[in-house]
């Protein structure tokens, strides 16, 4: 995965860069209200159902199964 996102990046302002990553443990799921009907992200349930994934994200640890990628 590491390699992917930095072939992305070399094309990629610094500013436009991926910086840090997790892979979450499932995908978003429209029965817990994540996506809607025509697969839009509805970011305020993600953000809440994953806080502690971004919240590490943002602190630059890992996340608290150890997934995240600096």
């Amino acid at each position: 995965m590491a390699g992917i996102i930095e072939n992305v990046n070399r094309e990629r302002s610094r500013f436009e860069q991926i910086k840090r990553f997790t892979i979450l443990p499932r995908d978003f799921e429209m029965e817990r209200g994540e996506v809607t009907p025509t697969l839009k992200l509805r970011r305020r349930v993600v953000l809440d159902n994953f806080a502690d994934d971004v919240a590490a994200l943002y602190d630059g640890a890992t996340t608290p199964t150890g997934r995240a990628e600096t």
